[in-house]
């Protein structure tokens, strides 16, 4: 068994929604916490005042129940145990959030801030059954993944892969990024004839390669009840 492997990514940030997922998990837990997220405005000091906000979407969309929460400064800390910024409810009391893995989230704030995450590198596949509509989901990895990367199954019973199943990147608005819809084929519409299972292509069924960032969001539309999984782009 390997040990524990820690690290961070940063980014920086789009004004109004960034649709991101935590690449890391917290250690020594399968799962990610809110507070492995970190936004910086190099010491400007003009953040950290409740503008800006996290959530988590789901299905048309809507926000979670629950899932609504802000960042703030050491200062506004009603225990005066913060040393940094830390998000919190609309008291400014500090939470604990666990955040699924491959499950995104919307950070909403100005553009061209720091956004930093960290924690134990995932090394197993990660999965999840569908909701109706809009899944936000992403790359869970600290390493970029290709889009074939992410699989759905209806467990054979073929009722997929005929271009109702489609991925996105959304951002800002949001408005869909030019050049990232993709569908889902079945292997029988390959026009290469070269495929052996469901991939993702374009509108003609071309299969595509669409590379996704280390912790980049993406929107799956389909029914519900599917199996989705993401495989890493590595072994250790």
């Amino acid at each position: 068994m390997f040990p524990p492997v820690v690290g961070y990514a940063g980014n920086t940030t789009g004004a109004d929604n960034n649709f991101r997922v935590v690449p890391f998990n917290a250690v020594g837990y399968n799962t990610s916490d809110i507070q492995q997220i970190k936004i910086s405005d190099g010491g400007a000091g003009v953040i950290g005042y409740g503008t800006e906000t996290f959530a988590i979407w789901e299905g048309v969309p809507t926000v979670v129940a629950g899932s609504e929460y802000s960042y703030w400064d050491a200062t506004l800390d009603p225990s005066g145990e913060a040393t940094s910024c830390y998000w919190g409810d609309s008291d400014c009391e500090k939470v604990n959030f666990s955040i699924a893995p491959g499950q995104a989230i919307v950070i909403n704030c100005v553009a061209d801030l720091d956004f930093v995450t960290s924690g134990e590198v995932p090394v197993t596949q990660v999965g999840f059954t569908s909701i109706d509509q809009n899944n936000f989901t992403g790359n869970p990895f600290p390493q970029a993944i290709d889009i074939q990367a992410i699989k759905i199954s209806d467990g054979g019973a073929g009722g997929i892969g005929y271009g109702t199943e489609t991925f996105a990147i959304w951002e800002g608005v949001p408005t869909v990024v030019a050049g990232s819809e993709y569908s889902y084929w079945d292997a029988s519409l390959d026009p290469s004839g070269e495929a052996t299972s469901c991939y993702w292509g374009d509108s003609d069924c071309e299969k595509v390669n669409f590379s996704i960032a280390p912790g980049q969001g993406v929107v799956i539309n389909c029914a519900e009840g599917l199996s989705v999984t993401i495989d890493p782009p590595y072994s250790l």
